[in-house]
């Protein structure tokens, strides 16, 4: 099985980072070139990793916090639901889960480097924006092979452990 080679924001969670780091959890702050930020990298006692995102000072985004997966975590929602069962919390505060995890097909756009190696460039959901996105690759670095496959949802995503 192949996982993606890059970290997936994959649900949207209910509440500021306030609330999480009321519940245990550490963040810490820093600036990068989009905004303020506060992250937080959780090991889990299963040994599962988890991140967490927010944009504290973004104008709409500040009321919610990103869960991302760990590159080659085979199942993410199994993650989701560790975390908040460890925060003693439900789904109830998962306000968005990603269409790779609930069963849609989705664009991947991939890339070969000089070496030959093969990399996961990134996720789309629709034709066009991944068309886009490719040429885009192809004229910052046109040495190195890109394309586009149509994937299925990797099997047993959309399964709670």
């Amino acid at each position: 099985m192949d996982y993606p080679q890059e970290v997936l924001e994959f649900a949207t969670l209910a509440h500021g980072y306030e609330f999480y780091r009321s519940k245990g959890v550490t963040f810490e702050e820093g600036c990068d070139d989009l905004d303020y930020y506060a992250a937080a990298f959780l090991r889990l006692p299963s040994g599962s990793r988890l991140g967490l995102m927010a944009r504290p000072r973004h104008p709409t985004h500040n009321t919610r916090v990103g869960a991302i997966a760990h590159a080659n975590d085979p199942n993410p929602i199994k993650t989701l639901d560790e975390f908040l069962r460890y925060i003693g919390e439900s789904r109830e505060i998962v306000e968005w889960l990603s269409p790779y995890l609930t069963g849609e097909r989705r664009w991947v756009l991939i890339m070969e480097d000089l070496l030959g190696k093969q990399f996961v460039a990134g996720h789309f959901w629709s034709q066009g924006t991944v068309e886009a996105a490719l040429q885009i690759y192809e004229k910052k670095r046109p040495k190195v092979k890109y394309w586009v496959e149509l994937r299925d949802p990797i099997p047993d995503w959309g399964q709670s452990g």
